[in-house]
């Protein structure tokens, strides 16, 4: 099997290893494995002509800011930073006491620990970042704003808020010049013209990478909607239930949640929507085990060991034991399962290649 740049892998599916959890986590996946297995059929369907798929593949392209971009993300790893008196300008980092409060109620308190903001990023909305425009250290303001009922604060939507800001220290980012030394001694390329064309590659190959993911995604879309599911087993239900509450909890932790359910109102989830997400998984591991029953693909335990040890590397373990200790084997042998009823889908499909559509930021 080609080696592929797992983490994309795993973004893409649905279920393997993004669904499948820590066993220390509660209403882990690895709770509801132990009925499951790669050749018991996990519902009735009724599979369309899955070798005649149609599919739109999106073709990322690299541009010259791409390139750029990349970088600057190199150098930022030695960036360093310059003190200075001011004045401060966009970018810039502004270490300041700063207090906030509204019809009484102190909303910021940091009158005696300094506080990190930078100048540009509009932490607390645009017109606050004009009042601290050209500051120098030592200098004190007190201002007032006022915020619509939609400012993304809800402290500060639709109130008045009373500033006061004392500057203690500035410091501006100092990117490495890009000479010649420094590309070849520090980054480890032969020159400048090389650097720009191993990133260059390295995108180009990620974008084909993302290209295959979204392709796949598509086909499997194309394949339970041209499909027909009756009934499933209910050890197949509860764990892609897990899974999608595995999978909402980890943006509960990212976010800083208290549990799935503020997750789910964050996201405008209602109840009918998380289940039509969890029968979505139900139907797309009943439609990939079918497909791999008729056409007898299997995961062979060296095949198991490789994939596992990629996933292993890719994840930071030392070892597959550590890996395997901490996620469920069924998981992992399903996701490769899934990859290989992918290549089938693929080898088969009707590929219309079109201009892939970025989202604006």
């Amino acid at each position: 099997m080609k080696k592929r740049n797992m983490l994309l892998l795993l973004t893409a599916m649905t279920i393997a290893l993004a669904g499948c959890g820590s066993k220390d986590k509660e209403a882990s996946t690895a709770d509801h494995v132990a009925d499951l297995s790669l050749d018991a059929s996990y519902g009735e369907v009724t599979l369309c002509d899955y070798n005649n798929l149609s599919a739109e593949k999106p073709i990322y392209e690299t541009s010259e800011e791409d390139i750029d971009g990349e970088i600057e993300s190199l150098l930022y790893d030695y960036v360093e930073y310059e003190e200075l008196e001011g004045p401060a300008v966009a970018g810039d980092y502004i270490s300041a006491y700063l207090t906030a409060e509204s019809g009484g109620e102190l909303l910021l308190d940091f009158a005696e620990e300094v506080y990190e903001i930078v100048l540009g990023d509009e932490e607390f909305g645009p017109e606050f970042d004009k009042k601290i425009d050209g500051v120098s250290v030592g200098d004190e303001l007190a201002f007032s704003i006022s915020y619509d009922d939609s400012f993304e604060d809800d402290d500060f939507a639709g109130q008045t808020v009373d500033f006061t800001v004392k500057v203690s220290a500035l410091s501006r980012e100092k990117y490495p010049e890009l000479t010649d030394t420094f590309v070849k001694d520090t980054l480890g390329y032969s020159s400048k013209e090389d650097m720009r064309s191993q990133i260059a590659d390295d995108l180009a190959q990620a974008n084909e990478e993302q290209s295959v993911t979204e392709l796949q995604e598509n086909l499997v879309n194309r394949l339970i909607e041209q499909s027909t599911f009756g009934s499933y087993t209910q050890e197949v239900y509860d764990y892609c239930t897990a899974s999608v509450e595995e999978n909402y909890s980890y943006y509960a932790e990212m976010f800083g949640l208290a549990d799935i359910d503020e997750v789910y109102e964050l996201f405008d989830m209602t109840e009918a929507d998380v289940e039509e997400e969890i029968l979505t998984q139900v139907h797309r591991m009943t439609a990939v085990q079918a497909i791999a029953a008729e056409n007898s693909i299997a995961v062979s335990d060296e095949e198991f060991n490789e994939y596992a040890q990629e996933l292993a590397e890719l994840n930071d373990y030392e070892s597959v034991e550590q890996f395997l200790a901490d996620y469920d084997e069924f998981s992992v042998r399903y996701g490769l399962l899934e990859e290989k009823v992918l290549d089938l889908l693929m080898e088969h499909a009707t590929v219309k290649e079109v201009p892939a559509v970025l989202d604006e930021m």
